[in-house]
């Protein structure tokens, strides 16, 4: 079998979606889109030659180095939050209304 010529828009589909997708779904994407049969083993060769890696684990999408929560799209990362530290929130919110005009008045 001949090795793949990977065009940019290809290398750009991996880049952006390996934080998202399993190589696998990629290699399907890849598939339909490109015409070709593309194995999930030359997604992974060449999302390593991108220098991109993923966590270990079954089904695990996220890369290594990526903030938790984050996507690879650029999205602040999510903040979770204690029962605690909510009901700290909601207190300071307010106490800081209490202050404010009502309207109509």
């Amino acid at each position: 079998m001949a090795n793949i010529v990977w065009t940019e828009g290809e290398k750009q589909f991996i880049k952006d979606n390996s934080g998202l997708m399993k190589d696998s779904e990629m290699a399907v994407k890849l598939s339909r889109s490109s015409g070709r049969r593309v194995t999930v083993y030359a997604v992974r060769k060449q999302r390593t030659k991108l220098g991109i890696t993923k966590q270990p684990g079954r089904g695990v999408c996220k890369v290594v180095g990526q903030e938790e929560g984050a996507t690879n799209k650029g999205e602040k990362p999510r903040v979770r939050l204690s029962a605690k530290e909510v009901g700290r929130i909601r207190d300071e919110v307010a106490e800081s209304l209490k202050d404010w005009p009502e309207e109509g008045v």
